[in-house]
């Protein structure tokens, strides 16, 4: 049978009067209903099976309250309600299956007639066949007089259906007056033989109301049911009513249990969460053996043996009487006792009942007090299970455990040096052996019944073949097992086990090697595969040439060492060498260094060797070596050589020196120039001579030949011999025209900006009133012979204002009032850049002059009317005589700033002051 309860709930294992909870494992209970198995038809039909009709029950048997009961051994005569539920060549008549043509059927096969038992009763269909004061009853089709009670119980049959161990379900029932005068319940009992252990009824009953109880026309009660299960069989029963209901004074309403599927006994593994996995039983196999081992005197050991109802219904397995028998004679003892392994090991006594899915187990113990090597015991445990070995034949359901164990023996014991043999890698064509010890270390002879590859035709071996049959006590054997790899169709990893199967006492008969490999083919690619160094000056060593060695092939490559070989010149030097042995992986490489350093003049031979594991190199490769030593110092002009052991230091004869740096390359053209003698100490100045002997004349830093000054780029003129200014930098001028100080000048700041330089870029110094009395400046410098600096003012007159003060107050005046050592001087135009220079009138010095002076605010009739103070009117038809107009005297001015002529040309700035007013 197949396991299939998968939902786990709690349930109750009852051992002996001990409630034990355990795990179950369920699934749900079907509803009530006719089904093979529960009565049905082809199910033998026996007393206590649900029916529909008696039809449905076994000979001898009605269907009463839908329950198959024995008949009144009348030969067929059942109760029935129509002649569906007869059996052939019966009706159903006044309630009863009697033979067709019964002189009391009145009315065939519709329960009709008359019957003395109710005063000349009729059978009716409706009430108006009765007559008067009487009515038809609808359930049993009789005319009954009016006004009586009629007791009515639903359902007439109490089915719990299959109930698992411990569980107590409850069902309730209705006690109902169906009819029109009140009705007494004078009784609810469970009928004789219901609970044959009164101690310990199975089925109890509360009640709704008080018995004795009066219903009045539709009143009920209810009776709850409760049914427990306390062992493994199904249980029936029935519930009396009786009452005052002439017709029905006793109601019986059956009560049952049944159970679908059969109990099964299963030994499993019992590892949750995992699914029990089923060990016993087994086709063909009478009994499960529980092996003890074997232990020391005066130990015990327990092992258990896990219990399992694996039924697939819902029938609980039934454990009872269990019987432990030791075979084997001596002072040994098994013993044993159940466990509930859901409940911390728990233990539990027998009878035990499992529903599906529990477990318990049997703990098996067995107490070493005496040597013995056969110790041997049944325990027969006693199941409701009618095929305890599955073989689909009945039997007396009784599971034996065959208990096996043995007390300080000591017989046969082999023991191999190891279970693994690793080869590694291997390459193909060769092969790797690897020893193994077989050795008996028990006090019996060790019997090898097989010993074997377990994958014949590969390419592994052994030796001896075959291996001895008997090793004696301590005695051993050597195993030889050997990997060979043939071609590359063996590439990549191999493995096999040697099998031994022998008589170990000690349950290890059966020994298993693991052996593994893997085939390789690594390849040596050595790059370059020679070295000619040719022609190399004597004391000089070489630039190293590097040489590479990779594994081009599959599987790990041994270097064990690369050297210079036997009789190879010792001017070949090896280099960066690595730490041997070195492995490389496919497509892994070293590289090492070989230089030539010849110390004869004489031609050179050797060889590098590369010992490695690759046997298609034969376990060796060579790189051929060459090389010509020549003379170490050959002559060169001016040159002094002197040969250091590693080349040739050459140096210059006094005087002379290597211009162009050759002097130590192997072509050269020597010490080209001189003779020459360092002055200066070989610092270069700008004095016209070669002052380190390089070959040119003042060539040095510049920085250091001419002495660096701020704003100044310096050159040096080789002719003159002398350092000058090559350029100033922007803004700045070498105004005095000596070197030591540089460009020492720096330009006015209107000048840096580009502006007044021009009559039409003057400097704008403003625009006033004459009434203003204002006095402005303009400053700088004039950098460059020809540079010089433009100013622009405008003064502004008010002739009205004038007429009506009666005098003008115009007065401009421009004074050059810084002007070192007479050095500028400027001069003054009127109304436009194209104007004449402009001269002063009335006490002015003229122009060009330090002072520039012009006004109108004065008188001077001598003069011709020079002058308007005062003035008069605007025109000659408002003036007066002995006084000038008030003209409009509005002028702008442009002043020019240059340096005077012969004056010397210095750095040093000028101001002019420009007064309106006074």
């Amino acid at each position: 049978m197949r396991l299939k309860r998968t939902l786990s709930l709690l349930g109750v294992l009852a051992i002996g009067g001990l409630a034990i909870t355990l795990q179950l494992y369920c699934s749900d209970t079907a509803a009530p209903g006719l089904e093979e198995g529960d009565g049905a038809v082809g199910d033998g039909g026996g007393g206590g099976q649900k029916c529909a009709n008696s039809a449905q029950c076994s000979k001898g048997y009605e269907c009463v309250k839908n329950v198959c009961q024995p008949g009144k051994g009348d030969g067929g005569t059942h109760t029935c309600q129509s002649k569906l539920e007869c059996e052939e060549g019966f009706d159903c008549i006044q309630g009863q299956c009697k033979p067709e043509g019964d002189p009391d059927g009145a009315h065939p096969g519709d329960g009709g007639g008359d019957t003395a038992e109710f005063d000349g009763g009729k059978a009716c269909t409706q009430d108006s066949d009765c007559g008067s004061g009487r009515r038809c009853d609808k359930t049993t089709w009789m005319c009954v007089d009016l006004f009586r009670p009629s007791i009515e119980v639903e359902p007439e049959l109490l089915d719990f259906g299959a109930v698992h161990y411990g569980e107590c379900p409850a069902k309730e029932l209705q006690v109902k007056n169906a009819g029109d005068a009140d009705l007494q319940v004078l009784g609810i009992d469970f009928g004789t033989g219901t609970n044959p252990d009164p101690a310990h009824p199975r089925f109890t009953k509360t009640v709704s109301g008080n018995i004795p109880a009066k219903l009045e026309p539709d009143e009920y009660l209810t009776v709850t049911v409760t049914y427990c299960q306390d062992d493994a069989q199904a249980d029936s029963g029935e519930l009396q009513i009786t009452s005052d209901d002439t017709k029905k004074p006793n109601v019986k309403v059956p009560m049952v249990s049944n159970y679908k599927g059969d109990p099964e006994f299963q030994i499993v593994k019992y590892a949750p969460p995992d699914p029990p996995e089923q060990l016993w039983p087994k086709v063909g196999v009478s009994q499960y053996t529980v092996d003890l081992g074997n232990i020391d005197p005066g130990k015990n050991v327990t092992v258990e043996a896990t219990i399992m109802n694996a039924s697939t219904g819902d029938a609980i397995l039934a454990l009872t009487n269990p019987l432990l028998t030791k075979i084997s004679s001596g002072a040994n003892v098994f013993s044993h006792k159940f466990t509930d392994p859901i409940n911390g090991g728990a233990e539990v006594t027998a009878p035990i009942y499992l529903n599906p899915g529990d477990v318990v187990n049997a703990a098996i113990t067995y107490t070493c007090s005496e040597m013995n090597f056969d110790d041997k015991a049944n325990l027969t445990i006693t199941t409701n299970d009618g095929d305890i070995n599955d073989d689909n034949t009945a039997d007396d359901g009784k599971a034996i455990l065959f208990l096996k164990a043995r007390c300080g023996y000591v017989g046969p014991k082999i023991e191999v040096s190891r279970t693994l043999v690793d080869f590694g890698d291997v390459q193909i064509t060769t092969s790797k052996t690897e020893k193994v010890t077989i050795a008996n270390s028990g006090k019996d002879n060790l019997v090898i019944s097989e010993a074997r590859l377990q994958n014949a035709g590969t390419d592994f071996t052994f030796s001896p073949d075959p291996l001895p049959s008997v090793i004696n006590a301590s005695g051993n054997v050597e195993l030889s097992l050997t990997y060979a790899p043939n071609d590359q169709a063996d590439l990549g990893a191999a493995s096999n086990a040697y099998l031994i199967t022998s008589n170990d006492g000690f349950n290890n008969t059966n020994i298993t090697i693991d052996l593994k490999a893997r085939a390789t083919d690594p390849t040596i690619s050595v790059n370059p595969a020679s070295i000619a160094f040719g022609n190399v000056f004597v004391g000089v060593q070489t630039q190293p040439t590097k040489v590479s060695v990779q594994n081009a092939g599959i599987g790990p490559l041994s270097i064990s060492s690369v050297a210079l070989t036997a009789g190879s010149s010792t001017d070949f030097v090896l280099g960066t060498l690595p730490a041997f042995p070195v492995v490389l992986q496919t497509n892994d490489k070293i590289e090492f260094d070989v230089s030539f350093g010849p110390t004869a003049v004489t031609d050179r031979q050797g060889a590098v060797s590369i010992k490695n594991s690759d046997v298609k190199s034969a376990g060796e490769v060579l790189v051929p070596l060459t090389g010509t030593g020549l003379e170490c110092c050959p002559a060169k002009a001016h040159a002094i050589g002197v040969c250091n052991g590693v080349g040739c230091d050459y140096s210059c004869e006094p005087s002379y020196w290597d211009t162009n740096g050759d002097l130590q390359q192997l072509v050269s053209n020597g010490c080209d120039y001189g003779p020459c003698s360092t002055t200066n100490g070989g610092i270069e100045v700008c004095d016209g001579v070669d002052n380190d002997c390089n070959g040119t004349k003042d060539d040095g830093q510049i920085d250091q030949m001419c002495p660096p000054q701020p704003h100044t780029t310096f050159a040096c003129d080789s002719v003159a011999k002398v350092c000058k200014v090559a350029s100033c930098e922007q803004t700045w001028f070498n105004v005095n025209g000596t070197v030591g100080d540089g460009c020492e000048c720096q330009q006015d700041t209107n000048d840096q900006q580009g502006k007044g330089n021009a009559c039409d870029a003057a400097q704008d110094l403003g625009s006033f009133f004459d009434t203003e009395k204002r006095t402005v400046t303009g400053a700088g410098n004039l950098v460059g012979q020809t540079d010089e600096d433009w100013y622009t003012f405008e003064v502004k007159d008010n002739p009205t204002g004038d007429n009506s003060a009666g005098t003008d107050n115009w007065f401009t005046k421009v004074v050059m009032t810084v002007n070192p050592n007479n050095a500028f001087t400027f001069t003054v135009l009127q109304d436009s850049c194209s104007a004449p220079t402009e001269s002063c009138i009335n006490g002015g010095t003229g122009s060009p002059a330090n002072v520039f002076e012009k006004k109108m605010d004065f008188s001077d009739w001598a003069g011709g009317k020079l002058g308007e103070a005062p003035c008069k009117g605007v025109d000659a038809a408002s003036s007066t005589d002995g006084q000038n107009f008030c003209h409009n005297d509005t002028h702008r001015y442009y002043v020019r700033v240059s340096r005077a002529g012969g004056a010397p040309y210095t750095c040093d700035s000028y101001q002019i002051t420009v007064t309106i007013g006074r």
